[in-house]
């Protein structure tokens, strides 16, 4: 299945390149041409039957994540959110670190430890931090850089009628439509856009219509 394909892929904003070359794989059959912008974004246009209209699709590939900020002396690794992550649901999340894909854990100090304020406050991502099983510095900056993205770990579950549990379904379905879309023929010019850096100020998004010239424009997202 595609979607899962799509899914299971690392695409934290800025790390677009898994995604990429993915999408790309299995559109150039059915693309007139197809290229990279810029940016990061992947175009790809197919020429209508007709010809009177020029149509923009735009899904973005990336997804949120994190980038290691700091390697600590006891091997924790600090950490800044790459997009919209709420620091109350992550304590306990899976995570893989950097091209290695390091296996990690997102902990707090233990509640035993803390302080009544500090155990009556909601945790902020600077109270947080990546365990990679490493137990000083050293040994972590073996596996693991200051820069490196962060992605989460989870699973493709499918559950209940027809419903799916996985990262990144913003927008990977977005993704999967409009290659599904580049399969047929319509009366109008389409370009469908992939594009990169969505989740840190929809930057792709902004300029991907500069270089086609659309008629009009339309977003799928989730």
């Amino acid at each position: 299945m595609v979607l899962k394909e799509l899914c299971l892929l690392r695409g934290v904003s800025g790390d677009e390149g898994r995604v990429r070359d993915f999408i790309k794989s299995h559109i150039e059959a059915h693309a007139d041409r197809i290229w990279t912008d810029p940016i990061g974004n992947l175009m790809a246009c197919k020429k209508g039957t007709e010809g009177k209209k020029h149509v923009l699709l735009a899904a973005h590939m990336d997804e949120v994540g994190f980038m290691v900020l700091g390697i600590n002396d006891n091997g924790l690794l600090s950490y800044e959110p790459v997009g919209g992550v709420d620091a109350r649901v992550v304590v306990s999340k899976p995570v893989l670190v950097g091209e290695k894909e390091v296996p990690g854990v997102i902990g707090a100090k233990a509640i035993h430890l803390q302080t009544r304020a500090e155990f009556e406050k909601v945790l902020k991502h600077e109270d947080l931090y990546i365990d990679i099983g490493a137990s000083t510095k050293e040994e972590a900056e073996k596996l693991v850089s200051v820069g490196d993205y962060v992605s989460f770990r989870s699973d493709w579950r499918e559950f209940g009628a027809g419903l799916v549990k996985a990262k990144a379904l913003d927008d990977r379905v977005g993704c999967m439509t409009l290659m599904s879309l580049l399969e047929n023929d319509y009366p109008c010019d389409i370009t469908c856009a992939f594009t990169v850096q969505e989740e840190i100020g929809v930057r792709g998004g902004e300029t991907s219509a500069y270089g086609v010239h659309p008629d009009v424009g339309l977003a799928f997202d989730v």
